[in-house]
Formats: C-alpha cells, structure tokens, sequence
C-alpha cells in the first residue's frame, strides 16, 4: 500500500489528480504519444510525471517519470509502454487507497 499524502490540503486535491493522469494515459496524451512514436514528447512526459507526482509526495510516479525520460533517450518504446502500465496501477492504487479512506 503506497502511503497518502499527509496534508489534508494536498489529500483534496489527489483525487482529481489521479484522474487526471487517468485521462492523460489513456485518453489524452499517452496514445497520441506513442502513436507518433515522438521521443521529445515521450520526454516531456515523462518530465511533467517526474515534477507533478513529485508535488505529492508519490515517489513510485516520479520514479517512472523517470524512467519515460530514459526510454527517451534511447528510442525504448516497448520500456515506455510498460512504464505508462506501472503508472497506470499507480494512480489505481492511489484511488482505490483514497476511497478506502473516504469510507
């Protein structure tokens, strides 16, 4: 179990976090991403997971920000998409953990 953010300000707001990273690996910017196969935006990608988990205390998600960032740089599309895999357990993880904290 990944452990929540302690401040009750930042446990407001992960919800919509969550759902947001959601939407932008399946909907948004991940598919569109790895269609173009376009390594400056798997960098940025990566580098805004990095920075915007990082915010939240969620060390697991700004590790694989990380990691997107080093399949960048290495043209490593099949690491990217089990990267994206990792954080999408991620962010369900901490969704689950904060209903289960809303009961």
């Amino acid at each position: 179990m990944r452990a929540l953010p302690d401040d009750p300000d930042t446990l407001d707001l992960l919800p919509v976090f969550c759902l947001d990273w959601l939407h932008i690996l399946d909907g948004r910017i991940w598919p569109a991403v790895l269609e173009a196969r376009d390594c400056a935006a798997l960098h940025r990608l990566g580098h805004t997971a990095n920075g915007s988990f990082s915010q939240f205390g969620l060390a697991d998600g700004a590790v694989l920000g990380n990691d997107l960032i080093a399949c960048s740089r290495v043209d490593d599309w099949d690491g990217a998409i089990r990267t994206v895999a990792a954080m999408r357990l991620v962010v369900a993880e901490l969704l689950e953990q904060l209903g289960q904290a809303a009961s």
